[in-house]
């Protein structure tokens, strides 16, 4: 996986207009299961710190009402990650929300 990068390369704006969090980071990769399940194990690390994350996958666009997903922390899997994956094109804005 990518070194997780503090910096966004588009600006926080576009996020907020999805999402009311304070925090706001990128994920630049190539869906994997391997990063995927990296992912899941870093996820649940910041788990310790915090009550819930919201990973989205949105595009810069027009503003769409996005599909939210929500699941607990000890039931996620890699497929839950799967609507990362953008090989096949992007659909519309999609949020999985992870709860401790």
């Amino acid at each position: 996986m990518k070194k997780i990068n503090h910096d966004m390369y588009y600006s926080p704006k576009y996020a907020k207009e999805y999402s009311k969090k304070q925090f706001f980071f990128e994920l630049q990769w190539r869906y994997t299961e391997v990063r995927a399940k990296q992912l899941i194990y870093y996820l649940n690390e910041q788990l310790k710190n915090s009550d819930e994350i919201e990973i989205w996958n949105i595009w810069l666009d027009e503003h769409e009402s996005p599909s939210i997903k929500s699941i607990n922390a000890n039931e996620l899997s890699i497929a839950d990650l799967a609507f990362l994956d953008t090989i096949n094109g992007y659909e519309k804005p999609k949020c999985l929300l992870i709860k401790k």
